[in-house]
């Protein structure tokens, strides 16, 4: 057999996992989930066969995207994608041996296409924090140096490069190449387009795979200087892109507020997913593109098969950046089922071995902001302080604020006005038993109290007193399912002391618990008895706080559950 070039005998083939995508929910090739514009394909439809028999003409494509950038089209240049825009640069400027300054991890196909030249890579790894490492990539340009590759914002790290550090690298390679991926600049509106004029070495590479949904069409293009992109034009293929690209292209540029709606929707989506995985406790990368890179630790791989069960699919970089999985932001819809996949690996994982679920009351099984969180502002106003149930809510964050006669003492110290405790008491439970307790709802789904009572020992430990307790376990009837409750009155101290969660684990002969609550002192109790903790919260402060404290992760209702146990 005839070998090829020793430089392509040696290359990895780079092998994209593109087998029945179509079947799954896809969340791995920052592909936009939605689609193209409807507009593209009303143009498909009056495509006519002339356009399908004739050998392209690009002048109208480049004024097409040199109208879109607000440039002089002599300085576009249409590709086939950015890969052959990453091709057609390290083909017209790279010699066999030559040097070119890679910071890594970053988008595959820079070093396939460099290692088929046979170049000399020289990789600058990212900072531990996966920020730019301006200092070391200035430090490796040279003489030598053909190209610097810059990702902005990174693949898959999603770390974008301050503006002032790429001129400060054009200006110390101002013999080289510095080719600037700006793939995902639709997301940031960031760009480096202003200054091609003024750095000659300067060659930006774009793509509308991405907020355009063209994935499909391959269309993408280079922008720099006239002299730049007239040597670009010399090594160009002169029939590289479609006919139809032209077609397609003006109608997914006239739908500009289908990309602005969209682009609006993912950033939406990103915050989305953020403020859940933060519930999760799971560690990631939010970035500035339109995906995440997640770290999942040693799970990473489980995770991933788990989640292709539930027919969505996301992409490992585990060689990249260790452990980690990169996701893109898709549809609320995707978003949410994403997550809810998550959760239900979670919880199954943690539940795994557990024999007895400890709750506690206020927030977790009932819903007290009528209750005792409106207690705690009438008794703060009756002795003439003003405060506000998002006050209250900043209070019950801090540690030793679970009692919320505590709670209360509190605030009223803070306002300046001292009131003897046992006062404080008597008022609370006079507005709680007189106005409030009846306005209390249960959280918590019959079905998913029946399901856990026949898989797990049920305890409640809880900073109410006893009388408020049972009066609401009555009510609600649902005292007959938790074999152990312990209250403020068995217990010397309260929580985050652990004497009421180590009472019910003694009194259910429990092996292995979890115990959820939503306050910071629930969390800090079941460390210190040194049981699984699972927090309640949907603020994104209370959540971090939660997880601040040790919880395993974070619910938004206790009702989450309920799919996992069934």
């Amino acid at each position: 057999m005839i070998k090829p070039r020793k430089s392509v005998e040696l290359l990895a083939p780079y092998n994209p996992p593109l087998n029945k995508r179509s079947d799954f929910v896809r969340l791995d090739f920052n592909e936009n989930t939605v689609g193209c514009s409807p507009k593209v394909l009303e143009a498909l439809k009056s495509v006519t066969n002339e356009e399908i028999s004739m050998y392209p003409d690009y002048t109208e494509l480049r004024k097409l995207i040199a109208n879109l950038n607000k440039i002089d089209p002599k300085c576009i240049l249409p590709t086939n994608a950015g890969d052959e825009g990453i091709m057609l640069v390290l083909n017209t400027f790279v010699d066999k041996d030559e040097k070119i300054v890679l910071p890594s991890p970053t988008f595959a196909m820079f070093k396939f296409y460099s290692e088929i030249i046979g170049a000399k890579i020289v990789k600058v790894n990212y900072n531990k924090d996966l920020s730019f490492p301006i200092n070391r990539v200035i430090d490796e340009i040279d003489s030598k140096t053909k190209i610097i590759v810059l990702v902005n914002p990174n693949n898959p790290t999603g770390t974008s490069i301050l503006k002032e550090d790429i001129i400060e690298i054009l200006k110390k390679a101002k013999d080289s190449i510095v080719l600037l991926d700006e793939a995902y600049f639709d997301f940031t509106g960031e760009t480096c387009i202003d200054l091609i004029n003024k750095f000659k070495n300067l060659i930006i590479l774009r793509s509308f795979s991405k907020a355009y949904g063209l994935g499909g069409l391959r269309l993408g293009y280079l922008i720099a200087n006239q002299e730049v992109i007239s040597i670009l034009q010399k090594v160009n293929s002169p029939y590289s892109i479609t006919s139809l690209a032209t077609r397609i292209l003006k109608a997914a540029i006239s739908d500009r507020e289908f990309v602005k709606n969209y682009v609006n929707e993912i950033k939406q989506n990103k915050d989305y997913l953020c403020n859940e995985l933060d519930k999760l406790n799971i560690k990631f990368y939010k970035g500035d593109a339109n995906f995440l890179l997640v770290d999942y630790g040693k799970d990473y791989q489980k995770v991933n098969d788990w989640i292709k069960e539930y027919g969505i699919l996301v992409r490992n970089r585990n060689s990249y950046v260790k452990n980690t999985l990169r996701i893109t932001v898709g549809t609320k819809e995707q978003c949410e089922n994403l997550i809810d996949s998550l959760k239900k690996y979670k919880i199954k994982s943690l539940l795994k071995g557990i024999d007895t679920l400890l709750f506690d009351m206020d927030g977790v099984l009932i819903d007290v902001s009528n209750s005792y969180r409106l207690a705690i502002l009438k008794t703060v106003e009756y002795f003439s302080a003003e405060t506000s149930l998002e006050e209250i809510d900043s209070y019950k964050l801090k540690k030793g604020m679970n009692n919320d006669w505590d709670c209360t003492q509190t605030i009223l110290k803070d306002k300046g006005i001292k009131i003897e405790y046992n006062d404080i008491v008597q008022e609370f439970n006079e507005i709680l038993f007189n106005e409030t307790i009846d306005d209390e709802k249960l959280i918590l789904y019959e079905e998913l109290i029946k399901s856990l009572s026949k898989k797990y020992k049920l305890g409640i430990v809880t900073g109410r007193p006893k009388k408020d307790t049972d009066y609401t376990l009555s009510k609600f009837k649902i005292n007959e399912f938790f074999a152990s409750t312990n209250t403020l009155d068995d217990v010397k101290n309260g929580k985050p002391d652990p004497e009421g969660l180590v009472k019910s684990l003694d009194e259910l002969n429990s092996k292995n618990a979890v115990y959820i609550g939503d306050s910071v002192d629930d969390i800090v109790a079941a460390n210190n008895a040194r049981i699984i903790s699972i927090g309640i919260a949907k603020d994104k402060k209370k959540i971090l706080a939660l997880n601040k404290a040790g919880a395993k992760f974070v619910l938004s209702n206790v009702n989450e559950l309920l799919e996992v146990i069934k």
